[in-house]
């Protein structure tokens, strides 16, 4: 199944959206990590906690994304069953 320009832009935006809303708590989760992992006194620890935090962030910016785009199905849900009933 194709997606069209309208259904990917609303998925841009959304991602858009989210990602920036969450920019501020992946900043700090990021943050909060490199600071841990620095009171180790281990050197090594520290681009783990830069990666860990950026896994992080990502799955938490999908996860939102995945519950906000199931939330406007089914906020439309009578229009999207209008429309699967003509196809």
């Amino acid at each position: 199944m194709q997606l069209d320009d309208e259904f990917r832009r609303f998925l841009r935006s959304l991602s858009v959206e989210i990602g920036l809303r969450l920019l501020d708590e992946a900043n700090q989760y990021q943050a909060d990590a490199v600071f841990k992992a620095q009171q180790n006194l281990n050197r090594a620890a520290l681009p783990q906690a830069h990666s860990n935090a950026k896994v992080h962030a990502f799955e938490h910016r999908v996860r939102l994304t995945i519950e906000r785009f199931i939330g406007a199905v089914q906020n439309c849900r009578d229009v999207l069953l209008e429309v699967i009933e003509r196809l």
